[in-house]
């Protein structure tokens, strides 16, 4: 249809041009030009075959492109959607691998801390045991120094554990002060010492003192025993204790006449040391000083220069001093190794010295009739 209307416009534009030009041409010289019209629609006509065959052969091949390009669409894309499994799959076993290897390295971490701990503990004990080694090879070498050079500190020191052992004895058993009172008044003792005496003494004292418990004769012997030691080794801190302090001052009398030189200038010079340290009110001191020089008086202490001595130059308050005179005259007691040491003490005082000389005069005087 579309070919039939080309050629009849062409015929019909043909016709007109040649009426317009050659009104006069004849009809031959027209049907051969209408020959060659058709000749040339002919051509025209082959050439719009050959055309069509080509567009029929573009677009077969267009299709088949499009075939072509779809089914490697659909393998690039089967391909990628593949590769996406692959890559999540990958993913996944690379996060759970992550953490079984965060897992097994944060456990070994642990383990291996825990056993750097234990290492180093080990490692501080075995330094303890090299310290207590290297300490126990001193000792053994000081040891064997003293037994070599000085077996009289190593006796010592054997003497010292040993009275250890009986004090921790007596606070275990305070009634075998008996079998032991010797012993430790034949030592010296130190300071720390009381403290197992006095533990020792209080449960002897809370058993005498219990109304279901019955006063032996020895726990008796006992109590004098614990006294005598507490005079003779720890004065000063007897007197200044409350549990000890009462039962010291009334035993007073006996335990002065047991003791020796030596123990009555030691005690006589930790008894002051007490007083100066105002344990007491002075009310107590006087009271307290007033009974131990009648104890020394009425004992083998009497003309024994050294325990007055003490009292008058060591006791700092010098009131107390002369009240405690007075009471001793009062009492009738005139000592002149304690006169003699007042005066040594107040000698810028001429009126006091000579009154107390006066009075040890008269007392001598009063002796020594009385002997005649």
């Amino acid at each position: 249809m579309m070919r039939r209307l080309i050629i009849i416009s062409l015929l019909l534009i043909v016709s007109t041009i040649s009426y317009a030009k050659k009104s006069s041409t004849n009809v031959d010289t027209l049907n051969i030009a209408i020959s060659q019209l058709k000749t040339k629609t002919n051509d025209i006509d082959l050439s719009i075959d050959g055309l069509s065959k080509q567009i029929d052969v573009i677009s077969y091949t267009v299709e088949t492109q499009k075939d072509i390009i779809s089914q490697e669409q659909s393998a690039i894309e089967n391909s990628m959607s593949s590769i996406n499994m692959v890559f999540t799959i990958f993913s996944i076993l690379m996060t759970l691998g992550g953490f079984a290897l965060g897992y097994y390295i944060n456990r070994k971490e642990k383990n291996m801390q825990s056993l750097l701990d234990k290492v180093e503990e080990k490692k501080k004990e075995v330094e303890t045991l090299e310290a207590k080694t290297i300490k126990t090879r001193e000792d053994i070498r000081e040891l064997n120094n003293t037994i070599t050079n000085d077996i009289e500190a190593l006796y010592a020191r054997l003497r010292r554990e040993e009275t250890v052992t009986f004090l921790k004895r007596l606070v275990d058993e305070p009634e075998d002060i008996d079998n032991l009172i010797n012993l430790l008044l034949s030592r010296d003792l130190e300071e720390n010492d009381f403290k197992y005496l006095l533990l020792a003494y209080r449960k002897l004292k809370d058993r005498i003192n219990s109304r279901n418990y019955k006063i032996t004769k020895i726990q008796k012997i006992s109590r004098w025993d614990y006294l005598i030691l507490f005079f003779q080794q720890f004065c000063e801190q007897s007197i200044g204790n409350k549990l000890v302090r009462d039962d010291l001052i009334e035993m007073l009398p006996p335990i002065i006449k047991s003791a020796s030189n030596r123990d009555i200038d030691k005690s006589t010079n930790s008894l002051i040391m007490c007083l100066n340290k105002n344990i007491n009110n002075e009310n107590d001191n006087l009271v307290i000083l007033l009974i131990y020089l009648e104890a020394l008086v009425n004992s083998q202490f009497k003309y024994y220069p050294k325990p007055y001595e003490i009292i008058a130059l060591e006791y700092k308050n010098g009131n107390e001093l002369k009240e405690l005179w007075s009471m001793l005259e009062v009492k009738g007691i005139i000592n002149q190794y304690f006169g003699s040491a007042l005066c040594e003490r107040f000698k810028d005082d001429d009126s006091y010295v000579k009154s107390i000389k006066e009075k040890i005069r008269k007392s001598i005087q009063n002796t020594t009739t009385k002997q005649k």
